[in-house]
């Protein structure tokens, strides 16, 4: 029977069979986290970082196999806060690079192309991000918005694939006033209703 940590203290943990695995300890511990806005962020095996703790191989794996688990945890809302921070630095890199894109977009630069790809990636990536934030948010009782973020979700889709249509017409004006007019203000209204609630 290994010796199991928590955050430096030392964990009952009942294994009388020696049939117990990784998975079924961790699924344990994370019960008793939950109630305190905790997760597991970090566990080492035998005092070796287990990076591929969270694969299938890795859950299946006996407890017994081993002299020492350490787990470490980490608050979820604070982990939720920075994700939130990121998402909200992304954003505001994101109206730079719309800048930057209308400008070429006028100008019939080359770059304008590549612009809007990666314009188009990043929101697509920053709606997955608040996805899963919004979620977390849910599981946990945590207030992270203003408003729910679902209700931006159709609006902004909607306006992507009107952009991705004026850009498959081959009219980078059209590219470029939608962008301006159309998704610059929706950022800025989106901004200001759903983000901030934490530095209320």
């Amino acid at each position: 029977m290994p010796e199991v940590t928590l955050d430096g203290k030392k964990l009952d943990f009942d294994d009388t069979e020696n049939d117990s695995t990784v998975g079924e300890l961790l699924k344990a511990v994370e019960k008793e986290l939950k109630p305190l806005r905790r997760f597991i962020q970090d566990i080492r095996l035998d005092g070796q970082p287990a990076p591929e703790w969270r694969t299938g191989a890795g859950l299946r794996s006996l407890i017994c196999k081993f002299n020492e688990i350490s787990i470490e945890t980490g608050s979820v809302e604070a982990a939720a806060l920075e994700g939130l921070d990121t998402v909200e630095g992304y954003i505001k890199v994101i109206k730079e690079e719309i800048n930057a894109c209308v400008r070429d977009s006028r100008v019939g630069n080359p770059e304008a192309e590549k612009r809007f790809n990666s314009l188009f990636e990043g929101l697509v990536e920053v709606v997955k991000t608040i996805e899963a934030l919004s979620g977390c948010a849910d599981a946990f009782d945590i207030k992270l918005f203003r408003e729910n973020p679902e209700n931006f979700y159709l609006p902004l889709l909607k306006n992507l694939e009107a952009l991705k249509d004026a850009r498959n017409s081959g009219d980078p004006v059209l590219v470029a006033d939608m962008l301006e007019y159309e998704l610059t203000p929706f950022l800025d209204g989106m901004e200001s209703r759903i983000f901030s609630c934490h530095g209320a």
